[in-house]
């Protein structure tokens, strides 16, 4: 299945149109919890496969992760990567985590922490 590329969203119209790069942030939870050792392979998966129809670059789209069980993390923000192979690579190098699924914390962390300029915001 071919996969569509996206690298820039464009709005307004006539000569108002503008070319706005992409910010995209995969929000995962990876708990060593059995159950959920599936979905966090396809959890995985899923960021990768999104990716893999990017343009990944500064100018482009740029990606982040936060993962989370009982607690959140940033693996990488928007300023770390600028190529699409290594974002994937740093994606399928995620490994498990202790804990439950404190959604909230993540989600507060990707407002408070991620969505900043000196992480690549803009």
């Amino acid at each position: 299945m071919k996969s569509a590329t996206f690298d820039f969203l464009e709005h307004g119209s006539g000569h108002n149109r503008q070319r706005t790069s992409i910010l995209c942030t995969f929000v995962l939870s990876l708990t060593l919890n059995i159950t959920l050792s599936l979905c966090r392979y396809q959890s995985l998966d899923f960021a990768v496969n999104i990716i893999n129809g990017f343009d990944v670059a500064r100018d482009k789209v740029r990606v982040s992760l936060i993962e989370f069980s009982s607690e959140s993390k940033i693996i990488f923000d928007f300023n770390q990567f600028d190529n699409k192979n290594d974002v994937m690579r740093a994606v399928r190098n995620v490994r498990k985590s202790d804990g439950g699924t404190a959604t909230f914390k993540a989600l507060n962390q990707a407002r408070n922490a991620l969505f900043q300029t000196r992480r690549g915001m803009r």
